[in-house]
């Protein structure tokens, strides 16, 4: 029972860590647009 606790944690660990990391890329990536199109103009 213990081990299932031990999963389930980690598994919820791995999928908050992958879900901002794409947050923060998808953060990063429009930052960097807006960051070039003000440098354009």
């Amino acid at each position: 029972m213990r081990a299932m606790t031990w999963v389930r944690a980690v598994y919820n660990e791995v999928i908050l860590t992958e879900s901002s990391w794409w947050f923060c890329s998808l953060k990063c990536r429009s930052h960097n647009k807006t960051y070039k199109g003000l440098e354009m103009s």
